[in-house]
């Protein structure tokens, strides 16, 4: 494997960014590691640091030009994360995109990148935070970095919880409402950061140097869903709230937009090949396996 000297990883203190961290280090425990973070005194970021305390904190803003290029100096791969929550939303996260990628052009020495999008994001589908990460995958494409890896990951595992209770209660019902009997899937942050770490390691092998990588790690229904969570719980299968339609038209714009792609056009959203994504990364999870692993039982 050939390995990057240094490594930058954006969104660090997040889930996606830590666990790209956590499996770079699993890998190369004595590569050099640079998170970038607004605040290195943050709570996030000085645990993240006590966590792995051989990785340098950087301080940086994803949409300040100069302090990116100097975070980026000298780091021969970057992991990119964007958010559209932000106080700019869309807007912003476009621009956190562009300005990343014209500091690492800039830095001379970034050789790869690996940035996570979404799957669907390429399907003009008129949901503001795919079309905005698409259009950062067409930035990269275009920009002068050598060599890329798209990750487009499907619906997070951990937007369900792992606990009985209200965020799972209305989550299972939400997607009952959207998925109406079809199948859903999942991708755990977990293998993202995997996966992600496995490409910055290794750019040049083939099913990583310049590809869109779709990535699910089971297809299941909602009463799977539910008898996953029987099984992880102990216990019968939890409640799913009822989920009225009217009840979509209190959600943000943009979930509302996203909510109405998946009901119209689900049979343009490719199935990913779970088997295919499993052989180029065995630690790929299934709901069992992450459940098994973060649902603490009575």
């Amino acid at each position: 494997m050939n390995a990057a000297r240094t490594i930058l990883v954006s969104g660090a203190t997040g889930k996606q960014g830590g666990a790209c961290v956590s499996g770079l280090l699993s890998q190369n425990p004595n590569l050099s590691i640079r998170s970038l973070t607004r605040n290195p005194s943050s709570a996030a970021a000085l645990a993240l640091s006590k966590k792995h305390p051989q990785i340098s904190l950087i301080k940086g803003d994803m949409l300040d030009t100069n302090s990116l290029t100097t975070a980026l100096q000298g780091v021969d791969a970057a992991f990119l994360v964007t958010d559209f929550t932000g106080p700019q939303g869309i807007a912003g996260e476009i621009a956190q995109g562009k300005t990343f990628i014209d500091a690492a052009v800039a830095s001379t020495t970034v050789q790869h990148i690996v940035y996570t999008s979404a799957h669907g994001a390429d399907m003009n589908s008129g949901v503001p935070h795919f079309d905005s990460k698409f259009q950062v995958e067409n930035y990269l494409k275009a920009s002068k970095i050598p060599t890329w890896t798209i990750l487009r990951p499907t619906a997070f595992m951990e937007n369900l919880g792992t606990k009985p209770g209200g965020q799972l209660f209305g989550a299972l019902g939400m997607f009952a409402n959207i998925m109406q009997g079809k199948a859903i899937q999942f991708i755990t942050v977990e293998d993202i950061g995997g996966l992600g770490a496995m490409a910055l390691l290794d750019p040049q092998r083939e099913e990583y140097r310049n590809k869109e990588i779709g990535m699910t790690g089971d297809v299941l229904d909602i009463n799977q869903v539910q008898e996953a969570y029987a099984r992880a719980f102990g216990n019968g299968k939890p409640w799913k709230m009822y989920f009225p339609d009217m009840a979509i038209g209190l959600l943000p714009e943009d979930f509302k937009l996203m909510i109405k792609f998946l009901k119209t056009r689900m049979e343009e959203y490719k199935n990913i090949d779970v088997d295919a994504l499993r052989r180029l990364y065995p630690a790929l999870s299934t709901f069992d396996q992450w459940l098994e692993r973060n649902v603490k039982k009575e």
